[in-house]
């Protein structure tokens, strides 16, 4: 009999598990990559390619989770949890909360404590890292695949960028983020993303730059042409 960690406390996680890959449709995807769009804002390459990723890129899935809720059940299976209320998970950098979350366990042989292998969440979800806040209707964190999906009426906020869409991939090992776009009532084009992206101001002494100088000398009578 496998003794369960208990939902006040933190478990585990462990590698070497395999666990069906999340994917997205292709044909609606957008990588969001944000190294173009602040390369063109700002022109500074170098400060482009230090925003352009999450935070989360090479998140260490091994780190401790904590979690607490306002109530928690052992569900009929044994290797599902559910936690209802207030639902806060810790991990690292990695903040998320929601109303519901079902814990799903898996059992590894030789081990009396099993470990954690995804976690669903619904209503109200919002995750937060140290450059993103992203929130949506519904979220699952696939731990050995090392991905997060967030989905339905995915907001996106990064910095003053905002960014809208159905779904939302993480890669958490390379930091990559995908949008898959949304359908808009009375819009026949298809699924499309969203968003807004704020241009640096730029100085007023850049802009003005040459208004001032004064323009060339007229020639002299006789000199040189």
């Amino acid at each position: 009999m496998n003794h369960w960690p208990s939902l006040a406390l933190w478990a585990p996680i462990g590698r070497g598990m395999r666990a069906p890959a999340l994917r997205l449709a292709p044909a609606l995807s957008l990588v969001l990559c944000f190294t173009l769009f602040f390369t063109l804002a700002s022109g500074a390459g170098s400060a482009a390619m230090a925003q352009g990723l999450s935070a989360l890129k090479d998140h260490d899935i091994d780190q401790p989770i904590e979690w607490s809720a306002d109530r928690s059940e052992i569900l009929g299976r044994e290797d599902v949890a559910l936690l209802i209320g207030n639902v806060k998970v810790d991990q690292g950098s990695l903040n998320l909360t929601s109303d519901r979350m079902h814990v799903f366990f898996k059992s590894i042989d030789g081990q009396n404590t099993p470990e954690m292998e995804r976690l669903d969440v619904t209503g109200n979800v919002k995750i937060t890292s140290p450059s993103e806040v992203a929130t949506a209707e519904w979220g699952v964190y696939d731990i050995p695949n090392r991905t997060i999906t967030l989905g339905g009426g995915v907001v996106l906020l990064r910095g003053e960028t905002r960014l809208a869409g159905e779904r939302l991939l993480i890669d958490l090992v390379s930091g990559v983020t995908k949008l898959d776009g949304e359908n808009q009532p009375g819009d026949d084009s298809g699924a499309r993303v969203r968003g807004r992206f704020v241009l640096p101001e730029r100085g007023s002494e850049r802009g003005n730059e040459g208004e001032n100088k004064p323009g060339p000398e007229p020639q002299k009578d006789g000199a040189s042409r």
